[in-house]
């Protein structure tokens, strides 16, 4: 999963992966329910030589916690992940605010790699990689489900060793994550302050989103529109289309429809004029400095409509959205459209002029001790200290291994 550039990580950086998710799912408090969590979530790592095999481990721990999530709402669970979900994203379970749209796409993610795992359809081979990325979110859907879900446990703290004072820290800390790199990102950042009144409209493509931390470069871009506005900073409802929910593929007549129940619970019979209908209904209601941002995320997902997918939206639908920016530029100014577009792939099975590539880097010793200094309470002299530490642990600073290594290493310091 990890894309790792110029050096593979050796083994040994592999096995300390592993072993910082070992020491955080042993220091899960005592608890009846969390016991048996915890123990399913060691037999993950068990057989992580095995990564299919580990796969359908955690996809049996996400499921087991989705079936306790609609008990706990007074749903009776089918017996199935996928029928599971789908309840949960029924508008009478969805409307009282129980589950989150980013806790339902990350039971998602698990159903889809544990589907093909399971039925033995994975056409990328997993690795060691795949398997700390996938724990990973399982493991946050179990620290959600037993610390934020209303009708959860509410168990305080949820970890032996980590205060509730400390996970409030590693927010705090993950809030500035962004500052530690993107140099060359922000740079691209700056056409977007071309303050013109006709608007700015950009498309921008993020490659090897999850191991290169894609996701804090979106959050540096949020930053930068926010800085920039002449008045108060307005992004109007950001539009998330994520393909590792779609199966099977979507076609451009499914992406519209997604489009169009965010935008006004339409559904439309074809691609004629509907496209031009839909641009219409979001400019409707923008003004001075508002920002529209759509995300396109994980297209990596689509390996059979790629092309066709991302062929129709930059060449059809932004088309429209541009001629629709020059159209209400003539009343309010400083109006901005923005896509993102990520994939974990390194190369895009797509190429467009109107792409802009945000590159993203490595992160450097130097770049990861003055974070610390910065952001941190790490003292100074061992701020360079463990920047080195996690620098020479993370395959000479791969965004995502450095993110780890960070959680790992930043609540012990009181």
């Amino acid at each position: 999963m990890f894309a790792l550039h110029d050096q593979k990580p050796t083994m040994s950086q592999e096995e300390n992966q592993l072993k910082i998710l070992r020491q955080k799912i042993e220091c899960l408090v005592v608890n009846d329910v969390v016991d048996d969590f915890r123990d399913e979530l060691i037999n993950c790592l068990k057989v992580a030589n095995r990564p299919q095999q580990t796969i359908n481990l955690a996809r049996s721990v996400v499921e087991k916690l989705t079936k306790r999530v609609l008990t706990d709402i007074g749903k009776k669970p089918p017996d199935m992940l996928d029928p599971c979900i789908r309840m949960l994203e029924k508008p009478e379970v969805m409307s009282r605010g129980l589950v989150s749209q980013q806790i339902i796409s990350l039971l998602h993610t698990a159903r889809i790699w544990g589907n093909k795992a399971t039925h033995g359809d994975m056409r990328v081979k997993p690795t060691l990689d795949t398997v700390v990325w996938l724990l990973g979110i399982v493991i946050e859907v179990v620290e959600w489900y037993f610390t934020d879900f209303e009708r959860g446990p509410k168990i305080s703290p949820l970890y032996k060793d980590l205060t509730q004072e400390d996970n409030l820290n590693w927010q705090n800390y993950l809030n500035y994550l962004s500052e530690i790199n993107f140099h060359e990102a922000s740079e691209l950042f700056k056409q977007l302050d071309q303050m013109v009144d006709t608007g700015v409209s950009f498309v921008f493509l993020l490659q090897e989103s999850c191991s290169m931390c894609g996701d804090l470069c979106i959050v540096k871009l949020k930053k930068f529109l926010a800085e920039k506005t002449k008045i108060q900073h307005h992004i109007k409802r950001p539009y998330l289309i994520d393909f590792s929910r779609f199966i099977p593929e979507p076609t451009p007549y499914d992406l519209l429809n997604h489009l169009a129940k965010e935008v006004s619970k339409t559904h439309y019979q074809d691609l004629g004029k509907s496209p031009q209908i839909l641009v219409e209904k979001i400019c409707h209601s923008l003004r001075n400095s508002d920002v529209v941002f759509f995300e396109l995320k994980n297209v990596h997902f689509l390996k059979t409509e790629q092309s066709t997918i991302l062929k129709w939206f930059i060449e059809e639908f932004w088309k429209i959205v541009e001629s629709e920016l020059l159209k209400i530029s003539e009343h309010y100014s400083y109006i901005k459209f923005i896509c993102v577009i990520t994939t974990d792939e390194y190369q895009l099975q797509f190429e467009n002029p109107k792409l802009t590539q945000l590159p993203l880097e490595t992160w450097q010793k130097d770049e990861i001790a003055e974070w610390l200094k910065a952001y941190s309470i790490v003292p100074k002299k061992e701020a360079e200290k463990l920047a080195s530490t996690i620098y020479g642990s993370s395959a000479r600073g791969i965004p995502q291994m450095v993110r780890e290594q960070l959680h790992s290493h930043l609540p012990t310091y009181k």
